[in-house]
């Protein structure tokens, strides 16, 4: 890709594309004419550098909710694979901490694999889920009702 100015080798990087994006490092950044030149490498994938899982982009706002005490905080759910999902938050999650993740209509334990500022001042975060649920229609809030923490700190403590 072209870019207006350098970018050092080894740095973690989100390139966005229309509606799609990924995380990962840059392998090559020298000039080309009044530009830069700069190769990124897709992290999360395997020996042959395909990526383990189709991630697909998504808008959804969620709540994020800790096991330690405290209110919890809006996100916005940017991609989902079968193995994760993507995170746009206005703080930086703790990087392998368990989270509850609530959408609208369903509930994800998510373990924070990485976190990385963007530009914006927001924060981009990647999870590996442990375990989804769906919510019965009328459910409202989980998160907000308080009855969530509990089997946070489980999954947390490792029992599942």
């Amino acid at each position: 890709m072209m870019l207006d100015r350098p970018v050092l080798h080894g740095a973690m990087v989100h390139v966005q594309f229309r509606n799609a994006g990924f995380l990962g490092e840059v392998v090559f950044c020298e000039p080309k004419g009044e530009l830069y030149e700069a190769h990124v490498m897709i992290a999360e994938s395997d020996a042959l550098g395909m990526r383990r899982t189709v991630r697909f982009p998504v808008d959804m706002p969620a709540q994020v909710l800790s096991a330690k005490p405290g209110e919890s905080a809006e996100a916005r759910i940017v991609d989902i694979s079968a193995e994760g999902m993507g995170l746009e938050l206005l703080f930086a999650p703790v990087v392998g901490e368990t989270v509850a993740i609530e959408s609208e209509s369903s509930i994800a334990f998510v373990i924070i694999r990485h976190c990385l500022q963007l530009p914006n001042g927001r924060f981009r975060a990647g999870g590996e889920m442990l375990h989804v649920a769906g919510k019965t229609a009328g459910a409202g809030n989980v998160v907000k009702g308080g009855g969530l923490r509990g089997l946070l700190r489980k999954f947390s403590a490792g029992e599942k």
